[in-house]
């Protein structure tokens, strides 16, 4: 897939009005960058597509939506940059959304991702061949982008709450519930 049939799948009627192209650009120009091999580039770019699209969508139902795995976990980097350089823009994608991060510490964090490794055979391309030692720095570099985009969501209006998994299921599940009801 080249670049302008990725574009031209972005150009669709939007089911929302956001400007997905600016991550579009944002991506070639920092995250694939240098990179040679093509089967790489189509793999992340077919990923890419499936996250905007699922985006789209999930937004299409209205107001104060909640999507896991989606955009905002998987291109901090960008968030931060648009949430800094282009405030404006960045409103218009945490608007009409609730953002909840789930912490684990890295032991937790290493424990669930060896148990994930075993259970479906998988282990995702940035912990292959990585030991225990690099998984936690790898984990403390997200948390630290994840808290500055946090900053910046709250920073913008954006709605954000924090919850740490050794806090027992209820009163998790609850603040959450509480967060979500607050939000409406």
């Amino acid at each position: 897939m080249d670049r302008l049939n990725f574009k031209m799948m972005l150009s669709d009627p939007p089911l929302v009005d956001l400007d997905y192209s600016l991550i579009n650009t944002y991506y070639f120009n920092n995250e694939l960058k240098g990179e040679n091999d093509i089967r790489f580039k189509i793999k992340k770019m077919d990923f890419f597509n499936q996250k905007i699209q699922e985006d789209r969508m999930t937004l299409s139902y209205g107001k104060n939506t909640v999507n896991d795995e989606g955009l905002f976990h998987h291109f901090y980097d960008f968030w931060i940059d648009l949430g800094i350089n282009k405030p404006n823009e960045f409103k218009k994608f945490i608007s009409n959304r609730i953002f909840i991060y789930v912490y684990a510490d890295n032991e937790t964090i290493c424990q669930n991702i060896k148990k994930r490794s075993v259970k479906f055979n998988y282990t995702w391309d940035g912990h292959l061949g990585k030991s225990d030692q690099e998984i936690n720095e790898l984990n403390e570099e997200l948390n630290v982008k994840f808290r500055r985009l946090k900053s910046l969501i709250n920073e913008n209006g954006g709605k954000c709450i924090e919850v740490d998994t050794k806090t027992p299921l209820e009163q998790y599940t609850n603040s959450i519930h509480l967060f979500i009801k607050g939000t409406k």
